[in-house]
């Protein structure tokens, strides 16, 4: 064998290890289940990255995104642990749920002014323009679609460019729910100092 050969058999073999490695470990992770880990490939960025930016704002959107598609985001019952502040669990938006990732995105009635019509606009995006149909958009396809929507591109058939409008309008929406949120977390910190 030569050395190029060699390298490459030796290339190639480290690669299909961590591919192997990285998706089997990826779902044993709650906080990756809605991350596309089967198109993994070592040296390359996931899809969901390359997706072209509608905007020069929608760039300072991608690490809020990011920190909720790999659980590295913290919601409350973590929160609490490190700082102990807030109620041990609840939403500080709501305060009558558990703070999840489900919660934060789909069900705090909080963010309903902000959640409604872009995921409205989701909708309709996926509904004229992609393969799917009304009654497939449940709550954890929603909550896949936000997070990342390469996981049920081939299912349905998704265009390049019908990904591009609907990843602009998740970015968005998780960015609002986080600015949201962020606010609600200073004012309530202020309140403690105050005291």
């Amino acid at each position: 064998m030569e050395k190029d050969e060699l390298l490459n058999k030796a290339k190639k073999g480290i690669n299909a290890y961590w591919i192997e490695r990285i998706t089997s470990l990826a779902k044993l992770y709650t906080g990756l289940r809605y991350l596309n880990s089967d198109i993994f490939m070592p040296g390359k960025i996931h899809p969901i990255l390359r997706i072209k930016h509608q905007s020069p704002r929608d760039s300072k959107r991608v690490p809020t995104k990011i920190k909720l598609l790999t659980g590295t985001y913290i919601l409350q019952p973590l929160r609490y642990k490190i700082y102990k502040e807030g109620t041990e669990d609840h939403c500080i938006a709501c305060d009558c749920k558990e703070e999840t990732l489900e919660h934060l995105l789909i069900e705090c009635e909080a963010w309903n002014y902000l959640r409604d019509p872009i995921l409205q606009t989701i909708k309709n995006l996926l509904t004229t323009n992609g393969n799917v149909r009304v009654e497939d958009l449940t709550c954890e396809m929603t909550i896949q679609v936000l997070m990342d929507i390469t996981k049920i591109q081939k299912i349905y058939r998704i265009t390049s460019d019908l990904i591009s409008q609907i990843e602009f309008q998740s970015r968005r929406l998780v960015f609002l729910i986080h600015n949201a949120r962020y606010q609600l977390v200073m004012k309530d910190q202020a309140k403690k100092k105050a005291v």
